[in-house]
């Protein structure tokens, strides 16, 4: 789309792995105070996948998938509600 150039390309990776590792870092710190406060676990998930005798990888994947992408929905947009200028 022309909108990096060759020259860019360092200044944009070291920007994206800025903001994914912040975003891992707050998504690790919400997993550990959930587990922290509420106890619990998603262990139960294989578990009952092998039960039921469907592979465990099939099962817990969608599930990993969509709470990571929703907390990272969800805390991109709380930051960007309180970023300067963008609310």
């Amino acid at each position: 789309m022309g909108e990096i150039r060759l020259h860019d390309v360092a200044r944009v990776i070291r920007r994206e792995v800025a903001v994914s590792t912040v975003l891992g870092a707050a998504m690790a710190g919400a997993a550990l105070l959930r587990a922290f406060f509420l106890g619990g676990s998603m262990a139960l998930l294989p578990l009952a996948a092998r039960r039921l005798r469907l592979d465990p990888a099939v099962v817990s994947n969608p599930v990993i998938t969509t709470i990571a992408d929703g907390t990272g929905l969800v805390l991109y947009f709380w930051i960007a509600r309180w970023l300067p200028g963008l609310a």
